[in-house]
């Protein structure tokens, strides 16, 4: 609620920048500092290779209601690139040297539904609401009243 947003601020705030922590580490450390449970909105892109199921494990319901923002952007879902292109990790700074044609394109696109399907699988076995929000949304005029339409937030 409105009351914890400045307790939500401090932790974010605490979280060293330059410290590699993952989703189930992060989850996990969460769920032991507030162990009455309570409401928690996860906001991520999920590309972490870390285990999502195992995350959520953390926070068993009833004790916890866990929402998982997904964010993605629109061009993760439907590239716009073509020919040889090399693509850099924004985190790693790794390469990678590719070459898009019709088939490679089709290919990722199946790739990235079914790792959509696995995220809300997850999601849902462990009781968590799930809910993909666009990066090109601006967040009163799209996502709050989408989260609304879906009965998650009031």
């Amino acid at each position: 609620g409105k009351a914890r947003a400045l307790e939500m601020l401090r932790f974010i705030e605490a979280v060293p920048p330059d410290q590699p922590t993952g989703l189930a580490q992060s989850l996990g450390a969460y769920a032991r500092q507030h162990p009455h449970g309570g409401l928690l909105v996860v906001c991520s892109d999920l590309l972490a290779p870390d285990n999502l199921d195992a995350a959520l494990a953390a926070l068993p319901t009833p004790r916890w209601q866990v929402l998982v923002l997904h964010l993605l952007d629109p061009r993760e879902l439907a590239p716009d690139l073509s020919g040889p292109i090399e693509l850099e990790d924004a985190e790693t700074g790794q390469r990678l040297p590719l070459t898009l044609d019709a088939a490679t394109l089709a290919a990722y696109r199946q790739q990235v539904h079914g790792w959509q399907e696995r995220v809300a699988g997850a999601c849902a076995r462990r009781g968590a609401t799930y809910a993909q929000v666009l990066t090109s949304w601006p967040l009163e005029r799209q996502v709050v009243p989408y989260l609304r339409i879906r009965k998650i937030v009031q």
